[in-house]
This record gives C-alpha cells, sequence and structure tokens, in this order.
C-alpha cells in the first residue's frame, strides 16, 4: 500500500480481483518480511526480518500494511468481519487510543468489511458500508475537514454507502455504491485530479464514473465503469503510462481495458482485461520485473496469463491463472520470501505453494499471503 490499493467489497472470486478486488473465502495467513515493531502479531519485534513464511493463527479474510513507512503497522480482517491491528502507532493508527505498539493482536471493536493502511493512518469500510479512519491528518487526509494533527480512535468520515478506498501518502481515495469518486488530503503534484495542486481536507468528489483506484507515492492510479485506466499525479519516472515524464493534475487515459491496477513507489503495475500483466515507471533493482533494469514511460509487457498484483515499495508480487504467485523487486527485508542476498529480483520468481489471494497492500517491507 505502496499503493494502497483500492479495496472493493465485492463477491468472492471475480477475475483480476484477487489481492485487493474482492474477498475470498477464509483461509489461513502467512506472512514474510519486516517485523520490527511486532508488525506480524506474533508477540514479539525482531530486527532481523522473516525471510520464509510464518503463519499467523486464525480464519482470516484480508491483510494489509502500512505502505511509505518504515517502522511498520498492519491490519487485518478475519473471517468473523472483526478487525485485528499490530505494530506501530505512533500517530494512534491502530485506533486503540493511545500511541502504544503493540506485538500482538488487538482488536478495533465493530464489524467490517475493508480496511487499509498509509503512512501512518488505517481507513476502513464498516459492515454497513459507512467510512472510518484513525491516525496522522496533516494535509487533511482523513477527509474530516478538521486541523486536528491525529486521532488515535477511529472517527467516522462519511455515513455514506461506501465499496472500495484506497491510500496514498497522506491521501484517501473511495469510491461509493453510485460508483462516483471521492478524493482528500496531499495534492503537491495533482495526484488527486482535481485539476490543481490544492490540498483538501474534505473529500471533493472527481467526475466520471469509476470502479477501482489505486494510490501511490505522489501518483494515483484509477479504472473507469467502462475498464479504462486514468493516471494524474507525480510522473518523473514515467509511472503514469503516458509515454512521456510530465506531471498530471487530472486523469489521463491509457490504452486498453483493464482489471486492476496496483500503485507503488514511483512504478505501476497491472492487469488487462484479457489477463496479460503490465507495468511502467522506475526499475532500478527490477521492480517491473523485466531487464534491463531501466525507468519505462509506457506500460511494457511480463509474460504469463495473471489474475492479480500487488505492489509494495520497490517490489510486486503477482497471482497467476494456476494460483502460483511470483514476485520481484527488493528484497532487502526478504519479503520476496528468500534470505537476502540477493538483495533483489530483476526476474519474477516463485512462490512455494498455491494460494487464494495475496494480502499485500501497501506492504512497504511486508508480505501477506492467504492460503
Amino acid at each position: 500500500m505502496f499503493g494502497f490499493s483500492a479495496l472493493m467489497i465485492a463477491s468472492k472470486n471475480i477475475s483480476g480481483g484477487g489481492g485487493s478486488g474482492w474477498i475470498s473465502q477464509p483461509g489461513t495467513l502467512w506472512a514474510c518480511g519486516r517485523n520490527s515493531y511486532g508488525q506480524f502479531g506474533q508477540g514479539s519485534t525482531s530486527t532481523s526480518p522473516y525471510s520464509s513464511m510464518v503463519q499467523i493463527p486464525g480464519s482470516w479474510l484480508f491483510a494489509a500494511a502500512t505502505n511509505y513507512n518504515l517502522y511498520g503497522s498492519s491490519y487485518y480482517i478475519k473471517n468473523d468481519n472483526s478487525l485485528w491491528v499490530a505494530g506501530y502507532n505512533n500517530y494512534g493508527q491502530l485506533g486503540q487510543k493511545n500511541t502504544t505498539n503493540y506485538s500482538s493482536l488487538v482488536q478495533i471493536s465493530g464489524s467490517w468489511l475493508a480496511c487499509i493502511g498509509a503512512k501512518s493512518n488505517l481507513y476502513a469500510i464498516k459492515s454497513n458500508s459507512s467510512l472510518w479512519g484513525c491516525g496522522y491528518n496533516q494535509y487533511g487526509c482523513l477527509g474530516l475537514n478538521s486541523s486536528t494533527v491525529s486521532y488515535s480512535s477511529m472517527v467516522q468520515i462519511s455515513s455514506s454507502s461506501w465499496i472500495s478506498v484506497a491510500a496514498g501518502l497522506n491521501s484517501v481515495l473511495a469510491i461509493k455504491n453510485n460508483y462516483s469518486l471521492w478524493v482528500a488530503g496531499y495534492n503537491n503534484y495533482g495526484q488527486l485530479g482535481t485539476k490543481d495542486t490544492t490540498t483538501y481536507s474534505s473529500l471533493v468528489q472527481i467526475s466520471g464514473s469509476w470502479l477501482y483506484c489505486s494510490g501511490g507515492y505522489t501518483h494515483n492510479m484509477f479504472i473507469r465503469s467502462n475498464y479504462s485506466l486514468w493516471s494524474c499525479g507525480n510522473n518523473m519516472s514515467g509511472q503514469l503510462g503516458t509515454g512521456d515524464y510530465l506531471n498530471y493534475s487530472s486523469p489521463v487515459q491509457i490504452n486498453g481495458s483493464w482489471l486492476h491496477i496496483s500503485c507503488g513507489n514511483y512504478f505501476t503495475m497491472g492487469i488487462k482485461s484479457d489477463y496479460t500483466l503490465w507495468g511502467c515507471g522506475i526499475n532500478t533493482i527490477g521492480q517491473l520485473g523485466r531487464q534491463p533494469t531501466g525507468s519505462a514511460n509506457s506500460m511494457v509487457q511480463i509474460p504469463g496469463s495473471w489474475l492479480s498484483v500487488e505492489c509494495g515499495e520497490a517490489f510486486f508480487l503477482a497471482l497467476k491463472s494456476d494460483y502460483t504467485i511470483w514476485g520481484c523487486g527488493d528484497n532487502n527485508m526478504g519479503q520476496l520470501d528468500k534470505y537476502p542476498p540477493p538483495y533483489s529480483y530483476s526476474s519474477i520468481i516463485q512462490f512455494p505453494g498455491s494460494w487464494k489471494k495475496i494480502g499485500l497492500i501497501n506492504g512497504a517491507y511486508s508480505t501477506f499471503l492467504l492460503q
């Protein structure tokens, strides 16, 4: 979440949705990578990363990790729709009415359908479809029209009916059940798509009908109801896929029909309607899964047939049609299920096993998989 990708509430096993486009059948949850603040909920912290999968006890629907944050917080939804959290809590992003770090799982009361973590924020949708958040609120990124710096307990952002929420760096993107898109927060590169670089502390609407959105560091990607792909914001590494390096403050269209999109830190990965996998942006450590390791300002294809893809800060994981998971890019914290060195992979490598979905949403240095 890097990209906090959107999390759409939908029926299970929709093609192209594994990862953040659907809620799967419950399963066992596994994690690897950075756990220095106990974000895996194992009751311990370690400066040494988990370079092979460890199981998080319970039956789970989903897991999400913070993006843009070395310290690490994680958020989990059980099959009974209860929400559990662990890890770093400097701005109250764990919703516990304090700023205490937790290395064991603690619950946030309520019944929940979806959650996503940002730099120091948690956004979540309740079972009644209302939108909530907590944590850091600089630049108004909680959309509360408030100058309060942070909230350590969950506060309601909107009582409207929401089907999707995504987060970028100090910004939130959300879609209502009428497929309208709403945004708030940091907008220095025009990443909110409001045709300006004004910061917004309340939710403002972006015209059109939308199915899905994903937030990157300072760029955002959107899929319209007709499956067309749109991008805006910072384009210094070609992460918007527009064929140039110009920034855009209103969404511009990328060719093709798309099922899923995920933003990383200065790169983007997506799946087209024919289940092909594509990426653009920075590629300094192989995060696009291609050689040579140069940036691409237009979408380039990774061979294979794919169902889902999710980006971390400088790596991605993708679910193939045979339910195997593959990844490449940064492995500094063992997030590719391999003990470093090597510290990065510029060609995709396979994770052992067969998987239902990728639970990684904006995990800067962590990976979650549901089996």
